[in-house]
């Protein structure tokens, strides 16, 4: 069993926030947890009162960008209890991303403990389905002063809780990007890397500013083959088959898009997950076979799009999602515990 240090804040800000509006990631709960690692270990695990936190200017990850973060969301059922959705799969890609980025393991019974412990700390921070969810963050940044470009010697591993509502309130309508970049083959696309997310800002502020809500993103040598939308994964309907871009090393392999692809084979619906190009998809809108598309990630859960733009014209979509909106409320009804859990996703704090 990890020991935990548990410092218990004095008071709480909890009847300050209105759980009837609460966004996203625009609250934080009364306490962090954080872990050291030093001389090849991780020491000083501790739960602790939220608090800001103090680094050297010469802190490596200030110029040179050794971070990576993950998400996940704790679900509050029916009866109250609160459980965590497939939290395994969080910690094995947390640990993908710190290899990728010369950053040490987080051994996962210290990480599922930190998680658990955390939780259940903050449970009345867990809203009622109505109002949405526990987002939980657990980031991991170097924690060295020095300038020589190596990876560093210490890191400092943080986990934050945040009540979240809708990501999006709309469905979305959004461009095909031909010009700028996510990531690219043999980069850093697969980790969850907060370099990743700084490479999409401008091009995504760019193409608001024209009244999209986010961009498809493709690949970085002919900008043809589908890759993510924005920050999630992109899935298309056509002729009735579930298609979406294929894992490699430019695309993050998203917990919530391995959930709708075991989902959808379970419902009877075919998935096609070796790759989706935006010519297919232009040939199959003109034929009438491209009916859905939308999006999968931790804080949308499923996003679906009524308008993409591919240059030379513009594929609108009715706003009736069938099956969207099938893997969209089973899905959601595992995660809240009201429907039963044939895949032992879930796990009980």
């Amino acid at each position: 069993m990890i020991r935990i240090d548990i410092q218990k804040n004095s008071s709480s800000k909890i009847s300050s926030i209105d759980f009837n509006n609460l966004g996203f990631g625009e609250f934080f709960t009364d306490h962090l947890f954080q872990a050291n690692y030093e001389h090849d270990d991780w020491i000083t695990p501790v739960i602790k009162p939220m608090d800001k936190i103090a680094i050297h200017p010469g802190n490596s990850t200030l110029h040179y960008g050794q971070a990576i973060f993950e998400g996940l969301k704790a679900y509050r059922k029916a009866n109250n209890d609160i459980q965590l959705f497939r939290p395994e799969k969080n910690i094995d890609r947390f640990n993908k991303s710190a290899t990728r980025l010369c950053m040490p393991q987080v051994p996962k019974d210290l990480f599922l403990s930190a998680i658990k412990s955390l939780v259940d700390l903050e449970r009345k921070w867990v809203p009622e389905r109505k109002y949405g969810s526990l987002y939980i963050r657990p980031f991991m940044f170097a924690n060295e002063a020095f300038l020589g470009v190596r990876p560093a010697e210490k890191y400092t591993m943080i986990i934050i809780l945040s009540p979240v509502g809708s990501y999006y309130n709309k469905p979305l309508n959004v461009k095909v990007e031909r010009n700028f970049t996510r990531a690219v083959r043999g980069g850093i696309g697969s980790a969850k890397a907060a370099a990743n997310y700084a490479a999409s800002l401008y091009p995504m502020q760019q193409a608001k500013k024209q009244g999209y809500d986010q961009l498809i993103w493709t690949d970085g040598q002919n900008h043809n083959n589908v890759e993510e939308l924005g920050t999630a994964n992109f899935f298309a309907v056509i002729d009735n088959k579930l298609c979406t871009p294929k894992a490699s090393d430019s695309i993050l392999e998203g917990v919530t898009r391995d959930s709708i692809i075991q989902l959808a084979r379970h419902l009877g619906i075919e998935v096609d997950d070796n790759g989706v190009s935006v010519t297919q998809m232009e040939e199959a809108y003109r034929t009438g076979s491209l009916t859905e598309c939308f999006s999968t990630g931790t804080a949308a859960v499923i996003s679906s799009i009524v308008s993409i733009d591919f240059d030379n014209f513009k594929a609108e979509f009715n706003t009736n999602f069938p099956i969207a909106g099938l893997l969209k409320n089973t899905l959601m009804d595992i995660q809240f515990g009201s429907n039963k859990d044939i895949f032992n996703w879930t796990v009980k704090v």
